[in-house]
């Protein structure tokens, strides 16, 4: 049985690692089909719009998830992520979802700078990728440590990802 609690890890990680890890996803069946799941609300905005479960994408997860990488990597790492977004992006168009189990959790939290509660719900549950998904384990990888979203520095947004044969 799963522990209840989400536990960040508790050492650094670094590049080699989370290559170690995607090669071993890979060796597993993950560079062709990927159980996805989203353990704490995942709030996606695509086109100023809020992604709901049927809209689900992962194109926007992706763009989304690369989107924080980038900022991290820059303020954190002082250079230009090593990845080409636009390509990634356009990668992400052909992976297709072929199970889908995702709901809508609304959750609220108190906002002392607007006094009153503000929303921080999203999708929960899982997914099931296929497709070429080599090109994106690195980085579903580092989504799974840095959490993907609005909200992600409350938690919100933590992926876990599972090979599926």
């Amino acid at each position: 049985m799963r522990d209840a609690v989400v536990r960040p890890p508790a050492l650094p990680v670094d590049c080699a690692q989370v290559a170690d890890e995607a090669a071993l996803l890979d060796g597993r069946g993950g560079g062709r089909r990927l159980r996805l799941e989203l353990v704490t609300p995942t709030r996606l905005i695509e086109r100023g719009q809020l992604v709901k479960a049927d809209g689900f994408t992962f194109r926007a997860l992706l763009g989304r998830l690369l989107e924080r990488l980038s900022a991290l990597w820059t303020r954190y790492a002082g250079a230009e992520p090593p990845y080409d977004a636009p390509a990634l992006l356009r990668l992400a168009g052909e992976v297709g979802i072929v199970e889908r189990r995702l709901v809508w959790r609304e959750l609220f939290r108190p906002s002392g700078r607007h006094g009153r509660l503000v929303p921080m719900g999203g999708l929960v549950g899982s997914l099931v990728l296929e497709g070429e998904l080599g090109p994106f384990l690195p980085w579903l990888v580092w989504g799974t440590l840095t959490h993907v979203g609005k909200d992600a520095a409350m938690g919100n947004g933590l992926l876990r990802l599972e090979a599926v044969a």
